[in-house]
């Protein structure tokens, strides 16, 4: 697990996954990287497609790699 509020980036089978901090699932585990760039975490899925989480002041929100948004609390 490594948390980065308000989300909580969860290991299962060697694939990250995605929860809010109210432990509400964002997203399945389904990406093989994560890393930081410009301001918001990138995932990777093993296909290279990317999604992200992005951590501003207003919320942080995360968008699918087919563009799927969702507002964390």
């Amino acid at each position: 697990m490594y948390f980065y509020e308000p989300a909580i980036y969860v290991t299962q089978n060697g694939l990250i996954g995605v929860y809010s901090n109210k432990y509400q699932l964002i997203a399945e585990p389904q990406y093989k990287q994560r890393y930081w760039e410009m301001g918001k975490f990138m995932l990777v899925r093993p296909d290279g497609s990317k999604g992200f989480v992005l951590h501003q002041k207003g919320g942080s929100y995360y968008q699918s790699p087919e563009g799927e948004v969702i507002k964390m609390e």
